[in-house]
């Protein structure tokens, strides 16, 4: 019996007839996907590997596409992050840090260190200043640089600090004392007395 073709059929979802005069519909290449094979929209791929060419797939989070028709997602760098079908990454918020590419989550830095906007690692805060987000030490208090730097010293007996974010604490000129931790300023001797430096 002899074959007739009296009419042309559509192409089902998820394969095209690229050009006129085709036998057989092939599958939707990579990138897209679904009736006329459409490209896949940002935040969703198609890999060539792909056997079902009826739909796109979303970018895991912790990856991302930001062009349509795209065959595949790529990592986020250190310092940002995603969620499912993104196609941007965001960079984490000041005192917050990822460390590996294709994160999911930043995390706190821990006491003592700060980050900027899209950090990939914290910082040891500078001498002068402690806590998580480092912070300036206050006029009285101090922190040096091989200090730890989860909080500020007081200035010791016999010391002040009268400026804020400093290294250490000064001692009192000779004439004057001070018999009180964490102060900004020292006492003068009063008359009859003194006070010679140590």
């Amino acid at each position: 019996t002899e074959l007739k073709s009296i009419s042309c059929n559509s192409c089902p979802p998820g394969t095209l007839a690229k050009r006129q005069g085709m036998a057989q519909c092939q599958n939707c290449s990579a990138g897209r996907s679904g009736s006329g094979c459409l490209a896949c929209i940002e935040g969703q791929y198609r890999s060539a590997e792909d056997t079902n060419p009826l739909t796109c797939d979303s970018c895991p989070s912790g990856y991302y596409t930001e062009k349509v028709g795209s065959a595949s997602c790529f990592p986020c760098v250190p310092g940002q992050i995603s969620q499912e079908q993104a196609s941007i990454c965001n960079g984490c918020h000041e005192n917050t840090y990822a460390p590996l590419e294709a994160s999911v989550n930043c995390t706190n830095c821990p006491s003592g260190t700060s980050s900027g906007n899209g950090s990939a690692v914290c910082q040891p805060c500078s001498a002068g200043r402690a806590g998580t987000p480092c912070d300036d030490c206050i006029a009285g208090k101090y922190r040096g640089p091989q200090d730890l730097a989860a909080a500020c010293f007081d200035c010791p007996l016999g010391k002040y600090q009268d400026l804020s974010a400093q290294a250490s604490c000064l001692p009192c000129f000779p004439g004057s004392y001070q018999q009180v931790t964490g102060q900004t300023s020292c006492i003068n001797c009063p008359i009859d007395s003194y006070a010679k430096k140590k």
